[in-house]
This record gives structure tokens, sequence and C-alpha cells, in this order.
């Protein structure tokens, strides 16, 4: 993938810059999290469930503070009404289960299930593809205001 995007790079500069107006850019993802790589960002646009977003990530202590303030590229798992429910370290928004919340960091800093309750208006519950990601199945991550949503994001591949 990596090569596609290294042999036509000057498309994607391209697209940046001319192709697809102020309100929209190309941007890539360098994690697991989630398994689009490049997406469209189309900022300004109101998020739905299963819409794949970017955000500003806030995080002011705990295992998650280093990540504070830098963009993250996830799943809109829930929305302002959804409840959301808890047993054990299983999470679900709805009765669907999004996941169950691992116990530590792959640093061994130890995480808690987000919870239980209904999403507040103007708040949305994210979740990534990976059994191992952060997101809001964490009390340490928590639910994203829609202050910190970015763009909406469109995959490429």
């Amino acid at each position: 993938m990596w090569r596609h995007v290294a042999r036509r790079w000057y498309l994607y500069a391209l697209l940046a810059l001319f192709g697809v107006g102020a309100a929209h850019y190309v941007g890539i993802n360098l994690t697991n999290s989630v398994p689009e790589r490049v997406v469209w960002l189309e900022y300004g646009a109101q998020p739905a469930r299963g819409d794949l977003i970017a955000f500003r990530f806030e995080a002011t202590s705990g295992p998650a503070a280093p990540l504070n303030g830098m963009r993250w590229l996830k799943r809109v798992k829930g929305l302002p009404g959804d409840r959301i429910t808890v047993s054990g370290r299983e999470v679900y928004v709805n009765d669907l289960l999004i996941g169950t919340a691992i116990e530590r960091t792959g640093r061994g800093s130890p995480l808690h299930p987000i919870a239980a309750g209904t999403i507040p208006a103007g708040y949305y519950f994210i979740g990534g593809s990976s059994h191992e990601s952060l997101d809001s199945r964490y009390s340490e991550v928590g639910l994203v205001r829609s202050e910190q949503v970015l763009a909406r994001a469109h995959a490429f591949f």
C-alpha cells in the first residue's frame, strides 16, 4: 500500500491542494485502530452512526494524556440519546456489543470501562476496529464532544 502512495504522491498532493476544495483534504492513517489508510476529510459535515470521523483527542490525565491534542480517526458507534451498558468488561451501545475493554495498555497502565448511562446531547461514542484500540469503551478516553469533531472521513483505501 505504501508503495502505491509513494508512487502516486503527486495525485494525493493535487487532490489536497486543488481537486477537492478548501473544506476537503486527504488524510493518511498510520495506526491499526481502523483499517482505512487514506481518507478524504470533509470538514464541517455532521457525523452519523457508522461514519468515520477525524477528531482532536482530549485527555489531561491518565495513560492517554500524552496523546492529548492529537488527531484521531475512529468510527461513530453511538449518538446522543443512545444507552451505554457495561457487563463486566463488555461494553454495549443500545444492546449491541461494541467490544470488551482490555485491562491494561501495551505499556501496562490500567484501563477502566466507561460508566453506563445515556449519551448526552453534543457527544458521540467512538470506536476502533481493533480490540486493542483506545476508544470510548474506556473512561480514560470517554465520549467525544461535538466540538472535538474535525471532519467526516471517506475512505480511499
